[in-house]
């Protein structure tokens, strides 16, 4: 199983229970892509089997410790008539919320309802539940380089968010939308204004450390968007992989 999660992530125990005909060598299976990193042609997801017990006399409970929110799909399988087959039954899906640790900040009211006028941070963490977001979008190619960003961090402080949800800030294409990207791969370059920030590890190390800033002093959550299918039109991946695109002259002529 995957290993304890730092805070801010999730550490969940879905119970399932039901009823199967007695058989042999039966087999909760929960698959998820919690690690896309760990992702693989031969290893499509993460796949945890759990083998049940043979005795049905009564329901089976299974707890399953989940370390990483996401959807994960189960099912179960069972030994076939022919000798090393497995028979797969129906799937079903659940999701796992993620558990979102943020400093609690100082009430907006006095003991006295009076509105007060500090709005520091208080030591610790709370957990915000989902209904509790309050996220502020901040488009990154309009928000100047990075060194500026703590401006925009103090502003949505002050006006009460707790997330930023940040427009794509990878290296964008010829129409400069942060929807149509270059470079999944690579931070826009025009972010930093220190060029070592960007020739040490293009640029990693200054954006985790912006987030972290953004959590511990001002108390805002980071949210992005994962957009592999917003690709600009002069992203070398369509010129390596001309067939992973549906061109418009194709269509227009009514080729498939």
């Amino acid at each position: 199983m995957p290993e304890r999660p730092p805070p801010g992530t999730v550490c969940s125990k879905p119970t399932f229970r039901w009823m199967e005909e007695p058989s042999l060598g039966i087999d909760l299976r929960i698959a998820s892509e919690c690690s896309l990193s760990d992702i693989t042609p031969e290893r499509p997801a993460h796949l945890f089997p759990v083998r049940l017990p043979i005795d049905f006399s009564k329901p089976i409970k299974v707890d399953l410790p989940i370390s990483c929110a996401g959807a994960f799909v189960y099912w179960v399988e069972f030994d076939g008539e022919i000798p090393d087959t497995r028979v797969k039954g129906r799937e079903g899906y659940f999701n796992v919320d993620p558990i979102l640790l943020v400093k609690p900040r100082v009430p907006i009211l006095s003991p006295d309802r009076a509105i007060n006028p500090k709005r520091d941070m208080e030591s610790g963490h709370v957990n915000l539940p989902l209904d509790g977001i309050s996220m502020l979008t901040l488009v990154s190619k309009w928000m100047g380089p990075v060194s500026g960003w703590r401006i925009h961090f103090q502003e949505a402080k002050d006006r009460g968010y707790n997330m930023i949800h940040w427009t794509p800030i990878q290296e964008r294409g010829e129409s400069d939308s942060p929807y149509s990207i270059r470079n999944q791969l690579a931070y826009d370059p025009l972010m930093f204004d220190e060029k070592s920030d960007f020739e040490k590890d293009g640029g990693a190390s200054k954006i985790e450390e912006l987030i972290h800033i953004a959590r511990e002093e001002y108390g805002l959550l980071s949210l992005t968007d994962v957009v592999l299918n917003h690709t600009s039109n002069d992203c070398p991946w369509l010129s390596e992989h001309p067939e992973a695109g549906l061109w418009h002259q194709a269509r227009c002529h009514g080729d498939d």
